[in-house]
């Protein structure tokens, strides 16, 4: 199944983790993409904005802090 995950923080990065370890195809986005770096090097696909993985995907899971980050416009 392909899977998005938004928000690579504390608790994003351990879920993509498992989901990558799960055989899921798992394309990613953060507000800072560093924080992606370790998870393409795993296997994963980063993409410039949360529009983007939402067309590429059949679920989207966000892991953010708070409603302001959740509207960020990145």
């Amino acid at each position: 199944m392909d899977l998005a995950l938004i928000g690579l923080g504390r608790m994003g990065t351990p879920m993509a983790r498992n989901l990558l370890a799960a055989g899921h195809a798992l394309h990613v986005h953060d507000i800072d993409k560093v924080a992606g770096d370790s998870l393409i090097s795993a296997g994963a696909i980063w993409a410039d904005s949360p529009a983007e993985l939402a067309g590429r995907v059949e679920v989207v899971v966000s892991s953010v802090p708070g409603p302001a980050d959740a509207s960020h416009p990145s």
